[in-house]
């Protein structure tokens, strides 16, 4: 359930902007409006749930709408924590990710963020090649 509560914006560069008595279509309405600047989070905390959303413009767009449940914004987007690999990585399909990239961990799972990505690594292997960054 989408309650209000207050919520951490988190952006790359590591700040936190906190909003108390927002839940999370009060603060996607509020992106929208650049209410909370320009600069678009890396993720949505909500603390007293450990509640973590990845920001992903679209899908908070389609949530925005209507388009979207919370539940299925949840399914797509909420992780345990956020890394960045140090190294190249490649795997036996030929697929790549460049050093820096965005990981999220899922159920001992890494993966991959973006767009064109298509990793997914064992945590408990490839812990010592990522940083952890939220």
């Amino acid at each position: 359930m989408d309650a209000k509560t207050t919520l951490v914006l988190l952006y790359q560069d590591g700040t936190q902007n906190p909003h108390a008595d927002f839940s999370v279509l009060d603060l996607m309405r509020g992106l929208t409006d650049a209410r909370f600047g320009e600069n678009a989070p890396l993720a949505i905390l909500r603390p007293d749930i450990g509640l973590h959303l990845l920001y992903d413009e679209y899908r908070m767009g389609m949530y925005r709408q209507g388009l979207e449940s919370f539940d299925e914004v949840l399914a797509e987007l909420s992780f345990e924590a956020l890394y960045r690999n140090e190294l190249l990585l490649k795997d036996d399909r030929g697929n790549e990710a460049d050093p820096g990239s965005l990981w999220k961990l899922r159920s001992g799972t890494l993966i991959q963020v973006g767009d064109d990505a298509h990793l997914t690594l064992d945590f408990a292997d490839a812990e010592p090649l990522f940083t952890k960054i939220a």
